[in-house]
């Protein structure tokens, strides 16, 4: 029996020995495919992790592209209003320089209106004093002839122009002058229109003919 039992052993033996090391490799063979498993496992997650780093950086790459745009937009902003500022302010420099020039002619002219206004007290203190030499003449004065009366009228009312040139305050003392004395010797006003002669630009030939019948009052 023993003899019996040995034999059948014998005989089972090699196909089993051969079935444990077909199973010992396919235990390996599991291991690896389990191990190559858990890495393709490992790499999916890490692909997971890349691509939703790209989505990340996409959205990074936007946002930074749209503030990029509008940092454009306000340093084209910026340039034109530069430009607009550099503009105005030629033009208010320009302004300044027509001011200026502007100025220095009022100033021209304020030197020019004192020193008339100089010769003007000159020629009012020589009138005041040719009145004064005057005077003692008027008394003792005649009538004059018509044609001499209406020259003097004529030369009175000039003085509406002589007013515009010399000023109001001025013309007045010698149209009053004038208005006193005409009455009663229009020699003195001829006299006097004489003094005051250069002023005028007409010519003596403007003056109006003399009257034929009554000189004018």
């Amino acid at each position: 029996m023993l003899e019996q039992i040995r034999k059948d052993y014998d005989t089972i033996r090699e196909p089993l020995e051969i079935h444990g090391a077909v199973a010992s490799d396919l235990i390996k063979a599991l291991n690896a495919s389990h191990a190559l498993a858990c890495r393709a496992n490992l790499l999916e997650n890490a692909r997971a992790e890349a691509c939703d780093k790209e989505r990340t950086l996409q959205i990074q790459v936007a946002e930074l592209t749209k503030e990029n745009e509008r940092l454009k937009f306000a340093i084209t902003l910026i340039v034109k209003e530069k430009k607009e500022a550099t503009a105005q302010t030629l033009v208010e420099i320009k302004k300044h320089d027509l001011l200026q020039a502007h100025f220095t002619r009022l100033e021209g002219e304020h030197f020019d209106i004192s020193n008339k206004l100089q010769r003007l007290e000159l020629v009012h203190i020589q009138m005041v004093k040719k009145v004064g030499e005057l005077e003692p003449r008027a008394k003792d004065a005649e009538e004059a002839p018509p044609q001499r009366i209406e020259k003097a009228i004529y030369d009175y009312h000039r003085f509406e122009d002589f007013q515009v040139k010399v000023g109001k305050e001025a013309a007045y003392c010698i149209c009053r002058f004038a208005k006193t004395y005409k009455e009663v010797n229009p020699d003195i006003v001829a006299n006097y229109l004489d003094f005051i002669q250069p002023y005028f630009k007409e010519e003596e030939d403007d003056a109006p003919p003399a009257p034929a019948d009554t000189p004018a009052s």
